[in-house]
């Protein structure tokens, strides 16, 4: 094993140690161990698995063992995450209103729903997006409910395939890196799964007694859409269950699992686990074909985690034995992940190869489970893989056509770009040149902390440190000012005389430009309104 192996082992042993610690499921590790932490290391096996946020608070028994350095930088992640979900939060309550307004339900998905269920509003749990699930007939009312709010498609020519797969991403202007997926399908049409979604609907509750339409699922499927959306993504776990090194294949990001979606199973088994109906979770999971996936993300959580559910449940689980394609992709999987190195391009052509042949291979060959659920019971297997098989080559060919054409679309686009770049390029030097009175980003959430201000821009999700003169430069920055106003300002709030020189300012504003918290305008609003 490398050092760069070993490293990367230590670093996973111990977020396992503290995510086991505060779960509770184990006693916390020894002082003397956190203190020996390659802090590198941990925050880079960290952010693999999305759960930087979490360091500040698995660390904070343990904080004077932290560098401080490191243990300002946790907490400016903490602080980060903690304002990106204050702006989850407003945008949930704008989502309510537009949807009561059109008289169409909504519900919470994955993580927008576990900040309400499991960890609190403003939690450490982050969330790449807002997933929603609406009623299929109700796709156009819940687009313009969208739209209501200011949320656009991501790409206006998709919309052609508005109805064709699971989901479609909405955006709006200032707020890209919280998109909206708005599904009516809790799974692409390709995989093996047979929900049922009228189930699903019947079995919705409000979030809350101040909430109008939005609704989450139950307990028992919210766990059951947990553990399957876990394996899906991991795609190994059903087979490294009988391997010496399962350990390392899931905690170094293993054909995608992610230890934070093992800390949301771990956490809804151990606070909803005594008034979970464990039955119908039994039940619901062997009938809609996913109780493989749930009886892998339960085991594997009980390994990892050392949360597990009552005894029986997952034997109670059915099992599938895996056909040849799915053992050799998902073998070509396990080796990617194990084998101690850095992601490479050639490792992520592996991922997408296999990924692609495993959900070929599900696609063609389901479980019998599927089969019977989708085409009826009472009739011969073998009727009904013939049976599936024809509508898969129709599903195929239809498929084949819609992404020839958005290729075909995309190839014309991309000359038309490179056609008029360099004159766009030319046009945005100028602009820049011009520009002379920088205003803040309106959608800038903002926290004061010990050293200064800490800083969340939600366009480009990231988290930024200013030290108490560059926070007023910032707090200056309202379009009305040039960089030399400013800094004139800034003298006399400060009482600075000339030791705070222009260049200064002009540092700062162009720091603030780069990272995006501020744009520059070429005159003040009054001019602008002429």
């Amino acid at each position: 094993m490398t050092t760069a192996a070993r490293s990367d082992r230590a670093s996973a042993e111990r977020l396992v140690a503290l995510l086991r610690a505060e779960l509770g499921s184990a006693a916390p590790p020894l002082t003397d161990s956190v203190a020996a932490t390659d802090w590198q290391a941990l925050e880079q096996t960290a952010e693999m698995h999305g759960l930087t946020p979490f360091l500040e608070r698995l660390l904070a028994p343990f904080s004077e063992c932290v560098p401080k350095d490191t243990r300002e930088r946790f907490a400016l992640r903490a602080i980060g995450n903690r304002l990106r979900n204050r702006i989850v939060g407003g945008l949930l309550r704008e989502i309510d209103a537009s949807f009561a307004a059109a008289k169409t339900p909504v519900v919470l998905l994955k993580g927008a729903a576990l900040l309400h269920s499991l960890y609190g509003d403003a939690g450490p749990r982050p969330l790449s997006d807002i997933d929603v699930l609406v009623c299929r007939g109700e796709l156009d009312v819940a687009r313009r409910a969208l739209r209501t709010i200011g949320f656009t498609p991501a790409d206006e020519r998709d919309e052609h395939f508005f109805r064709r797969d699971m989901h479609t991403v909405f955006h709006r202007p200032l707020l890209r890196s919280i998109p909206v997926e708005m599904h009516w399908d809790l799974t692409e049409p390709y995989r093996p799964y047979a929900f049922d979604l009228n189930a699903i609907w019947a079995g919705t509750r409000s979030v809350g007694s101040d909430w109008r339409v939005l609704r989450m699922m139950s307990d028992e499927h919210t766990l059951a859409y947990l553990c399957l959306h876990l394996e899906r993504h991991a795609l190994v776990y059903r087979h490294v269950l009988d391997r010496d090194d399962w350990f390392d294949v899931v905690t170094r990001g293993g054909a995608g699992a992610r230890l934070i979606w093992l800390y949301d199973v771990a956490l809804a088994v151990q606070r909803w686990g005594s008034t979970l109906d464990w039955d119908r979770l039994v039940e619901c999971s062997n009938l809609w074909a996913i109780a493989p996936s749930v009886r892998a993300a339960l085991e594997i959580c009980r390994r990892v985690l050392l949360v597990e559910p009552p005894k029986n449940v997952t034997e109670r689980l059915h099992g599938r034995r895996a056909g040849l394609v799915e053992s050799v992709a998902s073998r070509a999987l396990v080796v990617r992940s194990s084998d101690g190195s850095r992601a490479t391009q050639e490792s992520g052509h592996t991922y997408r190869n296999a990924t692609l042949a495993l959900n070929v291979s599900g696609f063609l060959t389901p479980s019998a489970a599927y089969l019977r659920r989708r085409y009826g019971v009472g009739t011969r297997l073998s009727l009904l893989r013939l049976r599936h098989l024809v509508a898969a080559a129709a599903a195929i060919a239809h498929a084949l056509h819609l992404v020839l054409g958005r290729a075909t679309r995309t190839w014309r686009s991309t000359r038309t770009a490179a056609r008029h770049g360099q004159q766009g390029d030319v046009t945005a030097a100028k602009r820049t040149e011009e520009a002379a009175y920088p205003q803040a980003n309106p959608q800038l959430m903002v926290e004061r902390v010990r050293t200064g201000l800490a800083v969340y821009d939600p366009e480009h999700n990231a988290t930024h440190h200013l030290n108490s003169p560059a926070a007023r430069v910032l707090a200056l920055c309202d379009g009305s000012r040039s960089a030399g106003a400013i800094a004139v300002e800034l003298r006399r709030q400060l009482d600075a005389g000339p030791g705070l020189t222009d260049a200064d300012v002009d540092a700062a504003v162009d720091r603030f430009l780069g990272e995006g918290l501020v744009t520059a305008e070429a005159e003040p609003p009054r001019n602008r309104c002429q």
